[in-house]
């Protein structure tokens, strides 16, 4: 995940950028059982809370 390293140190903005696609695959991608096989995004647009 954190590959892009110049002597043991991450740059701030490629850190940054891993966490933020990280977080958008976690919400959008990965389903979950208790959600009805349906990943976040897709259940909270199902009930209404997402547009």
């Amino acid at each position: 995940m954190f590959t892009t390293l110049l002597s043991g140190r991450i740059f701030a903005q490629t850190f940054i950028d891993e966490i933020n696609n990280y977080i958008i695959r976690y919400n959008t991608k990965r389903i979950k059982q208790s959600l009805g096989f349906m990943s976040r995004v897709e259940y909270r647009h199902r009930l209404g809370f997402a547009v």
